[in-house]
């Protein structure tokens, strides 16, 4: 009910009020989120081929990136990936966070595994867990 496709090959399905506005994007369920999405600093459309599978409030704006639940979850970077959990954020290329809450993965190739309040802002950094925990 309520869905936006604004882009060639996009489709949103099930769920309310979500929209697919990047080329090939996809939102599966879910309220309110978004697979696709602005341009990005360089000025080329971005979140080309991203997919959202249903939580809430969740963006996928990378070019392939991937939000799989959670709420106000946003992956940015290249291929980026967010797997569940509240407020966490994967804007480094190929970053990703697989769950908890309040994680920040920016460096290239970064992951956070769970916990809160972390960030890897590092090329290859990771945190396992636990809280407030940077790896630069």
């Amino acid at each position: 009910v309520g869905h936006t496709t604004t882009a060639p090959h996009a489709s949103a399905i099930a769920g309310k009020n979500n929209a697919a506005t990047g080329d090939g994007a996809l939102v599966l369920g879910g309220e309110s989120n978004v697979a696709g999405g602005d341009a990005n600093p360089h000025g080329t459309a971005s979140g080309s081929n991203a997919v959202v599978l249903g939580g809430h409030i969740n963006t996928a704006s990378g070019y392939a990136a991937s939000v799989s639940g959670g709420s106000n979850n946003k992956a940015s970077g290249f291929t980026a990936s967010v797997n569940g959990g509240v407020g966490n954020e994967a804007s480094g290329s190929s970053s990703s966070v697989s769950g908890g809450r309040y994680n920040t993965a920016n460096g290239y190739y970064a992951s956070i595994s769970g916990g809160g309040w972390n960030v890897a802002s590092g090329v290859s950094s990771s945190i396992s867990g636990g809280e407030d925990q940077h790896n630069l």
